[in-house]
């Protein structure tokens, strides 16, 4: 008889780690996180870039991600403005004990890059006449994106997106998408919004829904941000479109000094002379 307890009383502590740790496994894989923050000056003139900038932080679960991730971030603006991110534009503040499986640590600023492919998916899920959104992906997968309040404090990331209008005066609204992706293949093996529209990828937004009907697991639309252009003073950039292009020699500028295009293709700009590499090209 006892040993017939113990023998059970075995089994259903075995079967309560068993719960356990499925629940701490759910936990782990499940990423919580909000947009708590953004930032664009509420006024700009003419062609002036400016910096707009978004915090993700812990939702307040009591969940964690020990996963290795990418980190994705989008900003929607008017057509015709462009947008770039600066060197090392994704900086999070991670806890002491977060590294890489090198040895280096996560804590610190990580580079982004346009992704065409995925402003593609957002401009189908989230469409807005005479908008387009931009979207950008770590050139890493950053490890631990997020980490739970009920450790030494929240983990936050804050990313920095450098805007430029057309120079068209006007009242305009910029929207914010931030989300990651788990497999080392990335977002492209994504073929259609709806494929991404149940993943990470859309994990906090400043909209409240997308046109499939999809909400955001977190979903601020009160973080969206209102900027007012005015008309431009005239004043010359202090630096030349040729100085400009050889400091970012991985974009298109205009004569006059105006970012056109992340990356150097010139597939679908009109004819024209523009600032490649530091030097003019004429494209016919």
């Amino acid at each position: 008889m006892n040993n017939m307890y113990i023998r059970n009383k075995h089994q259903a502590l075995h079967a309560a780690r068993v719960l356990v740790a499925f629940v701490i496994l759910g936990a782990i894989v499940t990423s919580c996180y909000k947009i708590i923050r953004t930032y664009a000056p509420t006024e700009v003139t003419g062609t002036e870039t400016f910096e707009a900038r978004i915090v993700v932080a812990d939702d307040g679960s009591s969940t964690q991600n020990f996963t290795t991730d990418w980190s994705v971030a989008a900003v929607r603006v008017p057509e015709g403005w462009t947008v770039a991110v600066p060197t090392g534009c994704h900086q999070q503040y991670a806890e002491d004990w977060v590294y890489y499986s090198d040895g280096t640590k996560v804590a610190g600023r990580q580079n982004m890059k346009y992704n065409a492919h995925l402003s593609d998916l957002y401009n189908a899920g989230a469409p807005k006449a005479g908008y387009r959104w931009w979207a950008f992906v770590t050139v890493r997968r950053v490890p631990k994106h997020m980490t739970a309040c009920w450790r030494n404090g929240c983990d936050s990331i804050a990313i920095t997106f450098q805007i430029t209008p057309d120079g068209v005066p006007g009242t305009y609204q910029l929207d914010f998408i931030a989300g990651d992706e788990e497999d080392e293949e990335g977002v492209s093996k994504y073929n259609s919004f709806s494929e991404a529209s149940s993943t990470r990828l859309i994990h906090a937004a400043t909209i409240s829904s997308f046109s499939n009907g999809k909400k955001p697991d977190n979903a601020a639309p009160g973080l969206s941000r209102t900027i007012v252009v005015k008309e431009g003073s005239g004043i010359r950039p202090t630096e030349t479109a040729e100085e400009l292009s050889r400091r970012n020699p991985d974009a298109i500028y205009s004569i006059d000094g105006r970012l056109l295009r992340i990356g150097t293709s010139t597939e679908g700009l009109a004819p024209g002379v523009y600032i490649i590499g530091g030097e003019k090209k004429t494209v016919r």
